[in-house]
């Protein structure tokens, strides 16, 4: 007999369990920061994708799409910010909004950024964080 039942893709429930998981566990533990991390980089992969659509061409917001749902599909933002290096579109689009910019976002955007960097490189160093 076979199933004529279609499968569910149930993408949100990533979203949902990262929720949880920063609402109920100890804020003093290092595996909140790393959760904390992969949870901001897919919601802002997330919101760039929805963006693209907007200021980019087609066939860039198809791949950032596909290059964001495919790793989602397991429920998890696991390694979100390893793949999100992949998607160039995103770059790009970031590079065009960067450039809109007056001089005092633009120093506070380097500034973020230097600081989620080393904070970055100290976990992987450490072993805490795989990419």
């Amino acid at each position: 007999m076979v199933s004529t039942k279609k499968p569910r893709i149930h993408n949100y429930k990533a979203l949902i369990r990262y929720a949880k998981m920063l609402i109920f566990s100890s804020h003093s533990d290092i595996t909140f920061a790393i959760v904390l991390l992969e949870f901001i980089v897919g919601t802002a992969f997330l919101i760039l994708t929805i963006y693209a659509f907007r200021k980019m061409r087609l066939s860039y917001s198809i791949y950032m799409l596909l290059s964001y749902l495919i790793p989602t599909f397991t429920g998890t933002f696991s390694s979100q910010p390893r793949y999100a290096l992949t998607v160039f579109p995103a770059f790009i689009l970031l590079a065009l909004w960067y450039k809109e910019q007056n001089p005092i976002i633009k120093r506070f955007f380097v500034a973020v950024n230097i600081a989620f960097g080393a904070i970055i490189i100290a976990l992987f160093t450490r072993g805490y964080f795989v990419g």
